[in-house]
């Protein structure tokens, strides 16, 4: 991509509050059934391209919510105003032994900005452990693929930039930070490093150049549901020990 084809890509991606949604922003641990959760995550993208460093700030927060449906199982979503992206995923908790949890969180995401619009999906598998009831880490590997459609670009234009979203992608990377909660909160600061590779395969070099992206986010969360469950097991309780009276 020559250099004057970056700076109208990256001016874009400004406009857009970091274009790219967060990377992964969950940890392992599942919500019981009938629990449910509202997160925001605020994240800084450092992104890399051909020698060139620049800072997209996310500046409007990401908007999650999650269910939890049985047993190591959630279900839920994001939503992306800045970017106008959507996201439903789902995560399955498949091991937990003492403070180690290990899941999968499948996930599949819309964005559309103008002439800009594509389709992701992404798996993360995500490791969590808790030293103790208050604090813990979280740290995960990720892969995925995209599809952007800039049908309405001429990519034979150095000067449209809106092109060079117009292709298949991958990406994969990892993340990494640590947890603090309470009974009812939770905030997880994490940093995250993604590879993305655009094009793959084009014998015109008309595609993105491979790129990475640094990304700095915090996840701030509440769980709703957990005080209604602690009374009813206090009722539970005292129902069995009158009937032993």
């Amino acid at each position: 991509m020559k250099a004057r084809s970056i700076i109208p890509l990256l001016s874009l991606g400004m406009l857009l509050n970091g274009c790219l949604m967060a990377g992964n922003y969950q940890s392992a641990r599942t919500l019981e059934p009938r629990e449910s959760s509202f997160g925001m995550t605020f994240s800084l993208n450092e992104i890399s391209i051909s020698g060139h460093r620049y800072t997209v700030p996310n500046v409007i927060p990401e908007l999650a919510y999650h269910v939890g449906v049985a047993k190591n199982w959630e279900v839920g979503g994001r939503v992306a105003l800045g970017s106008l992206g959507f996201e439903m995923d789902t995560k399955y908790r498949f091991l937990h032994q003492g403070g180690l949890h290990l899941a999968v969180a499948p996930a599949v995401a819309y964005q559309a900005f103008f002439d800009i619009r594509g389709v992701s999906v992404r798996l993360p598998v995500i490791l969590s452990y808790d030293f103790n009831d208050i604090v813990g880490i979280n740290a995960a590997v990720l892969g995925g693929f995209s599809g952007f459609d800039a049908s309405d670009s001429n990519n034979d234009n150095d000067d449209d930039y809106i092109g060079y979203y117009d292709g298949p992608t991958i990406f994969y990377g990892a993340s990494f930070g640590p947890e603090l909660r309470g009974s009812v909160f939770f905030a997880r600061p994490a940093i995250e490093f993604v590879r993305y590779q655009t094009n793959l395969g084009s014998d015109d070099n008309s595609g993105w150049r491979p790129f990475n992206s640094i990304n700095f986010l915090v996840h701030f969360g509440w769980v709703f549901g957990r005080e209604k469950q602690q009374l009813d097991r206090i009722e539970n309780k005292l129902d069995k020990a009158l009937e032993e009276k």
